[in-house]
């Protein structure tokens, strides 16, 4: 699967990365309830997914493959991506609400998807 960010989401991402100085890991996370960064499950019909970013070390073995984007390698609970149906899968900056815009042709997935550090918290 590949994802492409849009040039201010794109921005906005690579700062988040870059404000704090430590090896960081990238993680496209459906917010499901699966691992410890999850903060909840849903039973409802919502999808939610999330940016997360966390230290380099620390496991994540639930994450267990590559996400390819213009950003850079992300990694995403491999069975996640049957949330995202369709063609060109991207990310597009909504400045109405200053939201990151999950979507692909044939739908919005999700139109919050946010960007969540983190690193330096003891979890």
């Amino acid at each position: 699967m590949q994802l492409t960010f849009d040039d201010k989401s794109k921005e906005k991402i690579l700062l988040a990365i870059s404000q704090k100085n430590v090896p960081t890991k990238v993680l496209f996370d459906l917010d499901d309830g699966v691992g410890t960064l999850s903060k909840f499950g849903s039973c409802s019909m919502n999808v939610h997914f999330r940016f997360v970013l966390i230290e380099q070390t620390f496991p994540t073995p639930e994450y267990d493959e590559m996400l390819e984007t213009n950003a850079g390698e992300f990694w995403m609970k491999g069975y996640s991506k049957m949330y995202i149906n369709g063609e060109n899968a991207r990310i597009e900056y909504n400045k109405s609400y200053a939201t990151n815009v999950l979507k692909t042709d044939n739908e919005i997935v999700d139109s919050n998807a946010e960007i969540v550090d983190f690193r330096g918290i003891e979890l």
